[in-house]
């Protein structure tokens, strides 16, 4: 049971999964960055720019059509609503709990 404890302990949740392959997709594009300007010369970089742009472009129009179409940018304003909700229902109860004590 203890060895079960010691493992539970260690396992990351979905959202520090997340912010993990986030930061390794980071150091990942940094370290090619960094690989782009040691190793090509003046000329080629200048080739490249307008490609990463186009690239960058590219990746965020495709990332607003998926948000748009799995209805991701709804989800979060409904998630945000919600937690307001919340918030009033909690403080709510805690001036429920005040004149109640």
């Amino acid at each position: 049971m203890e060895d079960e404890d010691r493992v539970a302990q260690y396992k990351l949740t979905d959202k520090q999964t997340s912010l993990m392959w986030q930061r390794i997709g980071l150091i990942v594009g940094i370290i090619a960055l960094f690989a782009l300007i040691f190793f090509l010369s003046p000329s080629e970089i200048r080739m490249f720019i307008p490609l990463i742009a186009i690239g960058i472009l590219i990746f965020l129009a495709i990332r607003e059509v998926l948000c748009w179409y799995w209805k991701l940018n709804q989800l979060v304003y409904n998630q945000e609503r919600q937690t307001e909700h919340l918030q009033q229902v909690v403080s709510e109860l805690q001036a429920l709990r005040r004149r109640i004590m």
